[in-house]
């Protein structure tokens, strides 16, 4: 039995989600937490007529549905032009008021957050549709020497 991060699974599963991340590929989805029945009294539709719809996106690759879940797919996301991928904001603080800032920041709506060493003292990682919101509150915070942004292109892994 491995443990790990509060995950307990037996060396068979742990083998099998290894297997399935050599195998399969990284997508970016939206995913909507909600049931059918919700959404099709929200519309103002019947859950047939709603099946349907759903159906029609599902057959278009838009969609991937569950119990309690729709994920919209990176194919609807650049359907709808969405700003989809991450940004880094990368943050250099006066240095007495590291954890000041270091608080404030931890209030946005982030992806990841990391204190670091070296020429920056923290870097956060925010989806692009976000970054425009983060940076304006971070232009608002005080004890902030300098802030610079960095979108990601493109990106490759081994």
């Amino acid at each position: 039995m491995l443990k790990k991060k509060g995950v307990k699974i037996t060396e068979r599963q742990y083998e099998l989600v290894k297997m399935f991340e050599k195998q399969g590929s990284v997508h970016k989805v939206c995913t909507v937490t909600t049931s059918q029945a919700d959404l099709s009294k929200r519309l103002g539709i019947t859950r047939q007529a709603l099946h349907t719809h759903l159906k029609s996106l599902k057959d278009e690759g838009l969609i991937r549905t569950g119990r309690g879940f729709i994920d919209l797919t990176e194919k609807a996301l650049e359907f709808l032009e969405t700003k989809s991928g991450e940004a880094y904001i990368v943050i250099r603080t006066d240095p007495q008021r590291r954890r000041e800032v270091l608080n404030n920041v931890s209030q946005l709506k982030f992806h990841k957050l990391c204190r670091t060493t070296g020429d920056a003292d923290i870097i956060i990682t925010v989806e692009r549709k976000n970054l425009d919101n983060a940076i304006e509150e971070i232009q608002k915070m005080e004890g902030i020497r300098e802030a610079t942004t960095h979108i990601l292109l493109e990106c490759k892994w081994e």
